[in-house]
């Protein structure tokens, strides 16, 4: 399985605020999500 985004952020993690499910980055309006440890099936889900 493979995920693409039409657009992406180039800030580093470091650099983006927390946020409920991953970081909200304050240059590209966008809620960026680390799914380095999740299940494809949570993912899919």
């Amino acid at each position: 399985m493979s995920i693409t985004t039409p657009k992406t952020c180039i800030e580093k993690w470091d650099n983006i605020s927390p946020s409920e499910r991953g970081r909200n980055c304050s240059v590209c309006q966008t809620e960026v999500i680390d799914f380095t440890d999740w299940k494809t099936d949570d993912i899919i889900g």
